[in-house]
């Protein structure tokens, strides 16, 4: 793996993050009660098991986001601190707002925030990446330690 494919993994790992957040709150919607109607009998068409399926889901899909978390905390301290390790607050800054930004931004998004045209942004993250390679080299550390 290299160093791009490993920051984009912690960038895709918080949009799988989200899933599961988004996945659970819509299971926790599913268990309100609905709507009575009063113009149809009242007539209960699911077993009562099916709560607990519902809570089953719900608890296994928690235990998958912990999980998750946690791998994506300890991959997120280790890529922030090799980060903060580049000397150029510019190239940093870029790595930070693409890479580790809760909110995903686009590239012309990350432009507009460090008022630079996108062209000078991608100049800048080809830049920052090598940077970070070229000391995660002279660390003697291997992405693939961090996985």
């Amino acid at each position: 793996m290299d160093v791009k494919s490993y920051l984009q993994e912690i960038r895709n790992e918080r949009l799988e993050i989200r899933q599961l957040q988004d996945r659970i709150e819509e299971l926790r919607m599913s268990l309100l009660p609905s709507a009575i109607r009063y113009d149809k009998p009242n007539v209960q068409k699911t077993p009562d098991d099916q709560l607990a399926k519902i809570e089953g889901e719900i608890n296994e899909i928690e235990t998958q986001l912990r999980d998750k978390l946690e791998a994506l905390v300890e991959r997120y301290n280790v890529c922030q601190w090799y980060i903060g390790q580049i000397k150029s607050s510019s190239h940093r800054q870029v790595l930070y707002e693409y890479y580790l930004n809760a909110d995903r931004p686009s590239w012309d998004k990350v432009a507009r925030k460090m008022d630079y045209s996108p062209d000078r942004i991608y100049q800048l993250h080809r830049e920052a990446v090598k940077m970070l390679g070229e000391l995660f080299e002279k660390e003697g550390v291997t992405w693939q330690d961090q996985n």
